[in-house]
């Protein structure tokens, strides 16, 4: 009864049960049968096949596409075949590796990048993958993500002060130094991260103020004018200065 009590399977335990029956008689006492039964309650199967602890994500911009490093945890709960979804088929996957357990391997299921299980246990992998920009501008992407418990993103722009938004995103440090910037955030549990940027633009001067030279205006008046049998002549002259011209 210890050897069905301790088995790892049901199927196993049934298949010595039926073995033993098939070979004659079996006796056990109340308790031996609540123990069992126990056995078999907890063997059910988990609430999930899996769940993904944490994923940690280092992306660096290059002229016209994105280079993303992205290590998970992952922890498989069934020793059946288990399918995981990870990045989305629109990234090429230069190099994928994974540690923990066996029989697993790398696939596409879904239009996702997949890691398949047949063993439980914690998993370590690790993707490289290229990423292509999400405009003509070369300054943003959404990658398309499995929901993490923690996330990071350490994101790496070549361009001075750049203005970077992202979304979701939680803790935001930004960092400039060496003609770089350097974004760094935690982000909650999301199915697509966002990241745009712009560029700082050079300041442009105000236009010079030319030298305004005063106009004098000089008006020179004659007059002749009779008086009686006389004549009378007269003259005036008048001056303006303007600096409006």
């Amino acid at each position: 009864m210890d050897k069905i009590a301790n088995t790892h399977y049901v199927g196993s335990a049934r298949q010595f049960l039926q073995q033993t029956l098939q070979s004659g008689k079996l006796s056990v006492s109340s308790t031996e049968l609540l123990q069992f039964m126990d056995s078999l309650h907890q063997l059910q199967d988990p609430p999930e096949q899996f769940t993904i602890e944490s994923q940690t994500i280092l992306a660096h911009a290059h002229a016209d596409h994105i280079k993303v490093q992205i290590a998970f945890v992952i922890y498989v709960l069934t020793d059946y075949w288990c399918r995981i979804p990870l990045l989305a088929n629109d990234l090429s996957v230069e190099k994928a590796t994974v540690t923990g357990g066996n029989a697993s391997f790398f696939g596409l299921s879904s239009g996702r990048h997949c890691l398949f299980t047949e063993t439980r246990g914690r998993y370590e992998v690790s993707m490289d993958a290229i990423c292509s920009y999400e405009t003509d501008r070369n300054c943003g992407m959404r990658l398309q993500l499995p929901q993490t418990s923690r996330s990071y993103l350490r994101f790496i722009i070549p361009v001075d002060h750049a203005s970077v938004s992202i979304e979701p995103s939680v803790a935001f440090e930004q960092i400039t130094q060496d003609s770089t910037t350097t974004v760094e955030c935690s982000f909650p549990a999301t199915d697509l991260l966002s990241v745009q940027w712009t560029t700082a633009r050079p300041e442009i001067s105000a236009p010079l103020e030319t030298k305004r030279e005063d106009l004098v205006v000089t008006v020179t008046q004659e007059t002749l004018c009779t008086i009686g049998e006389g004549l009378l002549s007269s003259t005036s002259i008048f001056g303006t200065v303007s600096s409006l011209l």
